[in-house]
């Protein structure tokens, strides 16, 4: 193994070119190659062969894995520069689809569950029934069915008070086919209103079994942050004025290698061949703090450590950005000698981090 210092050391030696991700790139050669995200990397001969290694048993897995991570260039909210020709144009989005949904092998055991409780709290009670309809069976079906539209209302509040929490009372008139005939908000101790008129009006969307007459139904409902952030809706994203020198953006997230590292040998354990992007797009403000860590576009295929990734990325903290706050995006790569995936297409440039166990050599290296 290396000592921390040691391995910054290493990166230090392989500075990323001056690019600062500020404003949308003009579709140049130049402006893709040090803008856009990178397609995979070509894999030197000691992390890759033509065929995936077969995995350790368990007990040796994470241990003997050598672990690859590579940094694909960052680049502002919404200004990810595109391949100039329809060729190139197609097969990016093919490598990135391909790499957004990663692999996880043959399991060796259960993948780590999340800890804790990721989605917000939520909690339906059917308190009064009058007329045809049983509370037990109307329960059943708002508790089933309702809770995650609870969830979606509950996000277009919550990203602007990750606080946010209380009970909502509404009636419900239910016709003898078991639709919904009206929803009407009662009283709520949420401090956001909208959320709480959401909740009740997408009550109209259930379906109840049928019954010999119509149904006046009061119900409680409850919501509350569980243990991660909620994200904000895309339509409210923006990718402010402020702009890091793309070298200094990369600098920082390699800080983080050591906690990124220890995640996903945890993963390993059970996953040897697990492989995979995932897209970070961060928000700083004006100070270099960051409030917001989330995935996005990718769909990392083990949730335990994209929650261990995301958690070591919110602990970050990057430079003053010029012009007040940021939001840009950072897309990593994770792969083993065990992981099975089809030959990389060829690459733009991109920034690898490589440890072996049991050496103390960590390299990165830009690939054109």
């Amino acid at each position: 193994y290396y000592r921390y210092g040691e391995r910054i050391a290493a990166f230090a030696r392989h500075p990323p070119p001056a690019t600062s991700v500020a404003a949308a790139p003009k579709k140049s050669a130049a402006a893709t190659t040090s803008v856009a995200a990178a397609a995979p990397p070509k894999e030197s001969a000691t992390t890759t062969s033509a065929a995936a290694a077969a995995p350790p048993k368990k007990s040796a897995t994470a241990t003997s894995a050598n672990i690859s991570i590579t940094i694909e260039a960052p680049y502002k909210y919404g200004q990810r520069a595109t391949p100039t020709t329809r060729a190139a144009y197609l097969a990016d989005i093919r490598e990135r689809r391909r790499w957004n949904d990663g692999g996880v092998g043959t399991l060796l055991g259960h993948l780590p569950a999340p800890p804790g409780h990721p989605d917000p709290r939520v909690i339906v009670n059917v308190e009064k029934v009058r007329g045809g309809q049983r509370a037990r069976t109307l329960q059943v079906v708002a508790r089933r069915y309702h809770w995650m539209n609870i969830i979606r209302c509950y996000r277009l509040g919550a990203y602007k008070d990750q606080t946010l929490r209380g009970w909502t009372e509404a009636r419900l008139e239910v016709t003898r086919r078991g639709e919904v005939k009206s929803a009407r908000l009662l009283s709520t101790k949420l401090k956001d209103a909208a959320v709480a008129h959401c909740m009740v009006d997408t009550l109209k969307k259930l379906t109840f079994p049928s019954a010999g007459s119509g149904t006046s139904v009061w119900l409680r409902m409850r919501v509350g942050p569980g243990d991660e952030p909620q994200r904000p809706p895309t339509a409210v994203l923006e990718a402010g004025p402020g702009s890091l020198p793309q070298e200094g953006i990369i600098a920082t997230v390699e800080a983080a290698y050591p906690a990124f590292e220890a995640c996903y040998r945890q993963a390993l354990d059970v996953a040897p061949g697990l492989w995979g992007r995932i897209v970070i797009r961060f928000h700083v403000d004006r100070r270099g703090k960051v409030d917001e860590a989330f995935q996005t576009e990718s769909r990392f295929p083990a949730k335990g450590m994209l929650l261990c990734i995301l958690h070591a990325a919110r602990r970050l903290r990057f430079n003053r950005p010029r012009g007040g706050d940021l939001r840009f995006e950072v897309p990593l790569r994770f792969r083993t000698q065990y992981a099975n995936i089809p030959d990389a297409a060829p690459t733009h440039r991109h920034h690898r981090h490589s440890s072996t166990p049991g050496s103390d050599k960590t390299t990165m290296s830009q690939a054109h």
